[in-house]
């Protein structure tokens, strides 16, 4: 039985392997460099399947190769094909479309390997660990740079000109610069952390269409402290999301003035005191701002809705001035900002979200609209120590509202009915009507906090 079983098993054994190999092209031949083999599903295509002159000084892969009276193009460059190897230099022909999985990899002397406008992918780890240093310039051909490609290599000023690219996790290890400069980019999409290394990185000219992949909650610079030439193309009209993601970064140059919408997570976790925003912004992503070290923000009025989580934790905040177009302020817009104690709410926001304003201390609101937006479930939690100021006539609307009941103190923004001499001399701070601070007021109308109590004054 055990005889009969063992035959049985060495049957099944021998078609399987029959099966598999039969699927597979499995000619393979060798002249006295390369060792070639078959493409898959192609009769007329090869490529290196191993160097067998790749400890030679400067080896060249030649376009055509012969064998059997029948010609072959060379169109790729396998797996560990010159892993390895002592070669100082290698010449690339226009017929290689790919290069494979650590294909050049450990290649420690190999200085020079320019890639031909025919490349259209290099694989993982495909000169990682190479001695490939200095500038480095990606042709338009290649769509798609896989993880860890050029991971380890001294390169330090990556060009790439290709208009349709996707780039992989850790592709490059910690260059000086990275410029994409195809004039015309249709797509340029970016894994998380495509730097492993992010260090030296101070130059980065960004392309229009750039997208950013979700996959992981890494964005593409991750910690990229000394980043302090941000190019922008001109014609950008959309930031992308977590583009600058924990980039540690304590400036960005203006945006570009055709942006009209920043994306979630773009400049989260950020030690950026200001930004200049264009007239055409119509969206901020959620969390765009999360953690920033902003202590004013002017939000353009061009903005309609606040997002969620905006400006959570930005901790430093102490001024927000809000659109007169505001109508939404949504979930925890403003959670945590701690420094944050007085806001003015325009008059046209009707909904306020789930902890807007959790984890705040706010010591005065202005509430401009006469009918009480409606209030999600811990969208304030300062009642007792806060003074709410809304429209004479108001008071008892918001005495009755969800929410808003919870003041202690629901005051009447004084109207601009009388002309008054101040001989009060108790420190004043004014603030637009749309709740930024000002220092100098003039020319116009004005809340005035003094004492605690708000008016709306006035001011030539």
């Amino acid at each position: 039985m055990k005889s009969t079983t063992k035959h049985i098993l060495l049957l099944l054994f021998v078609t399987i392997v029959q099966f598999y190999g039969s699927s597979q092209n499995t000619l393979s031949f060798s002249d006295s460099i390369f060792e070639y083999s078959l493409r898959d599903n192609t009769e007329s295509e090869v490529g290196i399947k191993y160097a067998l002159c790749k400890n030679d000084s400067i080896v060249e892969i030649p376009q055509l190769v012969s064998y059997n009276g029948k010609t072959y193009a060379i169109t790729f460059i396998g797996d560990y094909s010159f892993n390895s190897g002592k070669l100082y230099e290698v010449i690339i022909p226009n017929s290689i479309d790919s290069i494979g999985y650590s294909a050049f990899s450990h290649c420690e002397n190999l200085t020079k390997a320019p890639l031909p406008n025919s490349i259209k992918t290099i694989g993982v780890n495909a000169f990682s660990y190479s001695g490939l240093n200095g500038e480095y310039e990606i042709p338009e051909s290649v769509i798609k740079i896989y993880r860890s490609a050029f991971y380890r290599t001294d390169i330090t000023d990556f060009e790439i000109k290709s208009p349709n690219i996707i780039i992989g996790t850790e592709a490059f290890y910690n260059p000086n610069s990275l410029v994409f400069s195809a004039p015309n980019p249709e797509a340029i999409i970016l894994n998380s952390h495509i730097c492993e290394k992010t260090t030296n990185l101070e130059t980065l000219a960004i392309p229009k269409n750039l997208f950013i992949s979700n996959n992981d909650s890494y964005g593409p610079f991750y910690k990229t402290p000394n980043l302090k030439n941000i190019i922008w193309n001109d014609s950008i009209t959309e930031i992308p999301q977590k583009l600058f993601k924990d980039c540690e970064l304590d400036s960005i140059p203006p945006l570009p003035p055709l942006t009209k919408k920043i994306g979630a997570l773009a400049f989260a976790y950020n030690l950026i005191s200001n930004i200049e925003l264009p007239n055409s912004i119509t969206e901020i992503g959620e969390y765009a701002f999360l953690g920033c070290n902003f202590t004013s923000f002017n939000v353009p009025n061009s903005i309609k809705i606040l997002k969620s989580r905006t400006f959570q934790s930005c901790s430093n905040l102490k001024h927000v001035t809000l659109p007169d177009n505001l109508t939404i302020i949504e979930n925890g817009a403003f959670h945590s900002c701690s420094s944050l104690d007085t806001i003015v709410i325009p008059a046209k926001v009707t909904n306020i979200g789930l902890e807007a304003f959790y984890n705040v201390s706010l010591e005065c609101i202005t509430c401009l609209n006469p009918i009480p937006p409606k209030c999600e479930y811990l969208a304030f939690v300062s009642f007792n120590n806060c003074s709410l100021y809304v429209p004479a006539g108001s008071e008892d609307a918001y005495r009755n509202a969800p929410i808003w009941e919870k003041f202690s103190s629901i005051n009447p923004i004084s109207s601009v009915d009388r002309i008054e001499y101040d001989t009060n001399d108790s420190p004043i701070e004014y603030y637009n009507l749309q709740g930024g601070k000002v220092d100098n007021p003039h020319n116009g109308v004005f809340i005035k906090i003094q004492d605690e109590k708000a008016t709306k004054v006035i001011v030539k």
